[in-house]
């Protein structure tokens, strides 16, 4: 892991990151009711969710000048970074 050199309020470094967790709030937290939901009820549908979000959410990827539709994963396989 590295630390951002940037200067502070440098929005492109976390834009990855600031996507992905707005795609979670949107997706997982809004709109439901998670009053009397136990932390471990909790980190069970956030994992569920998580692993989803990887294995069958189609996403679109810039490679090679084109424009792929793929999931997370079949992409990290795909480009060797699984296995």
């Amino acid at each position: 892991m590295a630390r951002s050199m940037s200067r502070k309020g440098c929005s492109p470094d976390n834009a990855a990151c600031e996507g992905f967790f707005g795609i979670l709030k949107n997706e997982f937290f809004y709109g439901c009711d998670w009053r009397g939901v136990s932390y471990e009820e909790f980190a069970g549908r956030l994992d569920a969710w998580m692993r989803r979000y990887s294995t069958d959410r189609i996403k679109y990827f810039r490679e090679d000048g084109k424009t792929v539709y793929d999931t997370i994963d079949n992409r990290r396989k795909r480009l060797g970074f699984a296995a």
